[in-house]
């Protein structure tokens, strides 16, 4: 049964409280992927259907030219020659020729106007991250069965859709690494690849030849010129285009920022020409930007935009400088408001705002006139807008370095400002955050940049993977973190304690506990020095210690821990708090995993009514509450009152959670434990091998929760009389919990009780007594003399000597059996009943027939009570109580 206590978590601001729970990874969600434009009347699609079109850009209406490339493009993807049709093909040039807008056209062109693919799929390849994020999440806009699951389990089903479907195309934008795309690409694709990219040789995707982008011909460029700024064509404004073309190099994304200038000063090209070439001997000249091969032009061209917007409005032109060290794509709006103080006097007045409409229209004010000089996209119907790559390394360019280290610290600042906290209500905007913070952390590394706020943006991060289960991500992180916090605060401060805290947990939440434990009594240590034995960062770190030891099974070690944290939370925060509710819930767990049920009943209602009252009725922690109380119930058989909290818990967990998430496999978990336990096999399976398949997929294939996972399903099969599929289940849970838990634990000691009881069923009596024996031993050692899998131990050496007719070696252990499970679960629990069924057949095979009836028939009715009259337990006993009276008849009419 997956009981599940509670921890806190502090960001190392020390102010912002977490909790997280023995299954606390946060749910999967999706990475943004743009706003999908639909055209030509397209209706929206209904939820959950296949969207067949996927780019995230609206057509370019200014785009000209490039109808040669299109030609090409098409030709060698389509057109059947003599020459093996191509199925991958790059468009190749220097940032800022067109590659993307070529793209783009490319996919409205055949799929609205001369419809040739179906579907039509793009991913941005800029970074590894977001190449696997966006490729992962094809999987929902195809709808898939996977579109819920991690990214691991969504890759291989587009893939294998890719390889089985045609008629389609799939775009790889700005995918200037080659090399990362091969694991993505079918081997034998079905549709058709294309990617743009600054890089010339693609030998890895077995590209010979791909289409080089260059500059506009002189007649592509004056139509682009034209069609953009709606100038009257005459002999004098066609001259000053060609002049004004031969400036720019024909470089596209230079005509296009010309042409936004003419168009907003309402100018004609001499004009602009005129201050273009003013602009050329000011400090522009002084030499080329080094950060991409892009012409001069390009600098010029974005100068005198950037300057106009500076005239125009300062505090805009500011905007466009911190957005030149956030990631570029969806830049939301509460990024900015919230770090409004930190951006600098002009930006940071132009964001006040009197409520969260007013600092809204105060954005979209700013991003007007930069909209205007196409210096960004802007989606105001997403609160977000997105800067060019180049535009945000022409604005760095410009920079000293020290005016950079500047506005990177003001960018850390507002996004350290603007993190919202770890309740999973905010959740959806820590994943708008996640790619400004790892830039931030980028731009810092590359200025050799530290700082306390850098330190908390670092933690920021960990603690949202940390909360998705993303372990391996957050663990660098949070590291850094640490390490940021001792160098810039010394060896002794809350923050390094609270960066101790948290590094811990997520050795915890990994069952790496002989890593954690260190972390954690560091950090109670040094919180206690430095605050004193009386604070609530205190009361956290006993509680995380005790859970820790309850993990391990050390339940002597976790109980006065957890009870001390309790009453200084209680003392501190006052009888009403969610961290109180945490404590009674741990303390509840703990009393309930040692059998001391009528301790831990009130516990966790007392938790569950205090969470309601301060969180709501939906939230993480109730779900967690009902679980709790479920589980304990179910232990001691009162399955009608377990089984709707069991399904509440799940189905809350799934709305707020998401499908994929570990506390979601918990409730399966538990769930089919139910239905195991009233006999309802053909249900439980299903649940036990979906649990078993999330853990994997989200805390790995070495996990405790993995373990216990394994031995739930073997357990299944082994009562089904599945032996040869049990056992090696039983044996990888066994070897799996000595690794991750040491040789002494409880789950250990149940593992051993488990492969003992399959070896007893199929005979192998001497492979299973050391077992049992050894199992017997280490629960009496861990959990002591009155405990429930005590008792279970007993009653199954016992069951070993009875099948073997050492019934005068069995008789004291089945009566030792059967008290001690009627002091700790009461007269009326299956357990007790399971005792009175082993006692009773011993009787009968001992010829004591009126004790055998007697005993079978009161364990007949607490299963007919507690798991009704069609589960096998029930059915079974009557077959013996039947078998018993036949021989009492003999017996009487013998004597007659």
């Amino acid at each position: 049964m997956t009981h599940e206590p509670s921890s806190e978590q502090w960001t190392v601001t020390g102010n912002a409280e977490r909790n997280v729970y023995i299954d606390n990874k946060a749910p999967i969600i999706p990475g943004n992927q743009g706003t999908v434009n639909i055209t030509y009347g397209q209706l929206p699609l209904p939820a959950g259907e296949p969207n067949p079109f996927g780019v995230p850009y609206q057509r370019n209406r200014y785009f000209t030219g490039r109808q040669a490339i299109l030609e090409r493009l098409h030709q060698e993807l389509n057109q059947a020659t003599t020459v093996a049709i191509t199925q991958v093909q790059a468009i190749s040039g220097l940032g800022g020729i067109g590659k993307t807008q070529t793209a783009v056209e490319y996919a409205y062109r055949h799929h609205y106007d001369e419809p040739i693919y179906h579907y039509v799929f793009w991913v941005k390849a800029d970074t590894e991250a977001s190449l696997i994020t966006d490729f992962a999440n094809l999987a929902n806009q195809l709808a898939l069965p996977v579109a819920q699951s991690t990214q691991e389990e969504k890759i291989p089903a587009v893939r294998a859709w890719l390889a089985t479907h045609g008629n389609w195309l799939l775009i790889f934008d700005n995918a200037d690494t080659p090399s990362w795309l091969p694991p993505l690409v079918p081997s034998n694709p079905k549709g058709k690849v294309v990617l743009t990219s600054r890089a010339t040789v693609f030998d890895q995707l077995g590209i010979d030849t791909p289409i080089a982008l260059d500059v506009l011909s002189e007649q592509e460029a004056i139509d682009l010129l034209f069609y953009r700024t709606k100038c009257e064509r005459t002999a004098t404004t066609t001259a000053a285009a060609k002049e004004l073309n031969q400036a720019l190099d024909g470089l596209p994304l230079a005509l296009e920022q010309a042409s936004a200038f003419i168009v907003r000063k309402r100018i004609g090209f001499q004009t602009y020409l005129k201050t273009y070439r003013q602009q050329g001997v000011s400090q522009l000249e002084k030499g080329r930007a080094q950060t991409g091969q892009y012409p001069s032009s390009v600098r010029k061209t974005w100068a005198i935009n950037f300057q106009a917007v500076a005239a125009e409005n300062l505090a805009a032109s500011d905007l466009l400088t911190v957005s030149a060290f956030l990631a570029p794509d969806d830049i939301p709006y509460g990024l900015l408001t919230a770090g409004a103080a930190h951006l600098g006097e002009a930006l940071g007045d132009s964001l006040q705002g009197e409520d969260a409409d007013e600092a809204r229209l105060a954005v979209g004010e700013l991003l007007e006139p930069l909209s205007q000089y196409s210096l960004v996209r802007w989606d105001a119907d997403r609160d977000c807008y997105s800067v060019h790559r180049l535009v945000q390394a022409v604005v760095r360019d410009e920079m000293s370095a020290a005016t950079q280290v500047s506005w990177i610290d003001r960018a850390i600042s507002a996004v350290d400002t603007a993190y919202p906290g770890t309740d999973f209500k905010h959740w959806s905007f820590c994943a708008q955050l996640l790619p400004h913070w790892l830039q931030l952390r980028e731009q810092a590394h590359q200025t050799e940049r530290q700082s306390e706020a850098l330190g908390r943006i670092c933690n920021q991060a960990g603690v949202y993977l940390d909360d998705q289960g993303r372990y391996s991500e957050a663990e660098p992180l949070y590291q850094e973190a640490l390490a940021m916090s001792k160098r810039l605060l010394g060896d002794e401060h809350p923050d390094v304690a609270s960066s101790l805290n948290n590094l811990a947990a997520l050795y915890d939440n990994q069952g790496r506990y002989s890593e954690a434990e260190p972390l954690y009594q560091a950090a109670l240590a040094m919180r206690k020095r430095l605050l004193g034995d009386e604070h609530p960062d205190v009361a956290q770190s006993l509680n995380n210690l005790a859970l820790l030891y309850y993990n391990q099974g050390r339940y002597s070690e976790a109980e006065p821990l957890y009870q001390e944290a309790l009453a200084m939370w209680k003392r501190l925060l006052g009888d009403e708090h969610p961290s109180v509710a945490s404590s009674l819930n741990n303390l509840a767990a703990l009393y309930d995993d040692q059998g001391r049920y009528s301790e831990a009943e009130p516990l966790y209602q007392e938790a569950l009514a205090m969470w309601k009252r301060l969180l709501g009725d939906e939230h993480p922690s109730v779900a967690l509450s009902l679980n709790n109380l479920a589980a304990l119930y179910d232990n001691q058989g009162r399955y009608s009152e377990a089984e709707p909290l069991y399904q509440e818990a799940l189905a809350m967990r799934k709305r707020l959670l998401g499908d994929e998430h570990p506390s979601v496999a918990s409730s399966l978990n538990n769930l089919a434990l139910l239905y195991k336990n009233q006999g309802r096999t053909s249900e439980a399976e299903p649940l036990f091998q979906e649990a078993l398949a999330m853990w994997k997929r989200l805390l790995g294939d070495e996990h405790p929760s993995v373990a216990s996972s394994l031995n739930n399903l073997a357990w299944l099969y082994s009562n089904q009389g599945r032996y040869s599929e049990a056992e090696p289940l039983y044996q990888e849970a066994l070897a799996m919990r000595k690794r991750l838990l040491g040789d002494e634990h409880p789950d250990v000691a149940l593992s051993l009780n488990n492969l003992a009881g399959l070896y007893k069923n199929q005979g192998r009596y001497s492979e299973a007594e050391p077992l049992y024996q050894e199992a017997l031993a280490m629960s009496k050692r861990l959990l002591g003399d009155e405990h429930p899998d005590v008792a279970l131990s007993l009653n199954n050496l016992a069951g070993l000597y009875y099948n073997q007719g050492r019934y005068s070696e069995a008789e004291p252990l089945l009566q030792e059996a059967l008290a001690m499970r009627k002091r700790l679960l009461g007269d009326e629990h299956p357990d007790v009943a399971t005792s009175l069924f082993c006692l009773g057949a011993m009787r009968y095979k001992q010829r004591q027939l009126s004790e055998a009836k007697k005993l079978l028939l009161e364990a007949l009715a607490i299963y007919q009570q507690v798991l009704g009259a069609e589960h096998p337990n029930t059915l079974n006993l009557l077959g013996w109580i039947n078998a018993v009276q036949k021989d009492l008849d003999k017996v009487a009419e013998s004597s007659d």
